[in-house]
């Protein structure tokens, strides 16, 4: 009798201790999916900071070539719209090329 309740709590620990070990194999593969997840995120929103911070200075460009424009035609000169767009386009694709 001492024999048998021996092999089956000996039998009922090896199965607890395989259990354990797979359960903590699935928390560690959680935890690593979560991580890859939260970097994942964090670079996605990098890449949107950036975008916003490319826009907010294409625009501040934007105004001061129009700033530049109006101050020339009020001296008798002829703002070149068509000269300012390419700027700002310019300026535009140089803050995206700093992006990638």
């Amino acid at each position: 009798l001492n024999s048998d309740l021996h092999k089956f709590i000996e039998t009922q620990q090896e199965h607890f201790e395989a259990q354990r070990k797979a359960l903590e194999d699935k928390i560690q593969q959680v935890a690593r999916r979560n991580e890859f997840e939260r970097q994942q995120m964090l670079k996605s929103h990098e890449r949107a900071i950036r975008a916003a911070v490319v826009v907010a200075q294409a625009q501040q460009e934007e105004k001061t070539l129009n700033k530049l424009s109006i101050g020339s035609a009020s001296r008798g000169g002829s703002p070149d719209s068509k000269s300012n767009e390419g700027k700002l386009d310019m300026l535009v694709r140089e803050q995206q090329a700093r992006i990638t």
